[in-house]
């Protein structure tokens, strides 16, 4: 004869023991995701200096710096920036779309009681055995500076 209650409570057991079992599974599996994008994108953080292109040219970087930008990891694919040249600074937020490609909303800091400077940039991250390159690739129609290089050499 079968016995409806031990086989209600071994039903129960087996269900609970799966249920629990998922979750801690899902639980590792997302803090292993997160401490994996951690690695990836905390890297980068640091301080870069700017490089401007000569004027003419799309591919020459001048050889001196125009900018210094702070370089912050904040979470999971975000990363913060803030970047200074001349008396101005902007600052902003990265988001990491791809592996090396992200976009930029940024906004300056106001000068004036009623300024509003804001944006979007493009920014293609490069890493090789010396260096990150940071590529800030400016929106035409908005933004006055198209393009910056970003470097930091991997000592600091």
């Amino acid at each position: 004869m079968i016995n409806w209650i031990e086989l209600f409570i071994g039903f129960a057991l087996g269900i609970t023991a799966s249920v629990i079992a998922s979750v801690v599974l899902l639980r590792a599996e997302r803090i292993s995701k997160k401490n994996e994008s951690r690695r990836k994108w905390e890297r980068y953080k640091g301080t870069y200096a700017g490089y401007g292109y000569d004027q003419g040219s799309d591919s020459i970087i001048n050889p001196s710096p125009q900018s210094e930008a702070k370089i912050y990891y904040k979470i999971d694919n975000k990363l913060e920036i803030s970047l200074s040249h001349d008396s101005r600074e902007w600052s902003g937020l990265i988001i990491m779309d791809f592996e090396n490609y992200g976009s930029i909303i940024w906004h300056y800091k106001p000068i004036q009681e009623h300024e509003h400077n804001f944006g979007f940039k493009r920014c293609i991250l490069k890493e090789d055995n010396e260096k990150f390159c940071i590529y800030l690739i400016g929106e035409p129609l908005v933004d006055n500076c198209a393009k910056e290089i970003l470097i930091k050499t991997k000592d600091t």
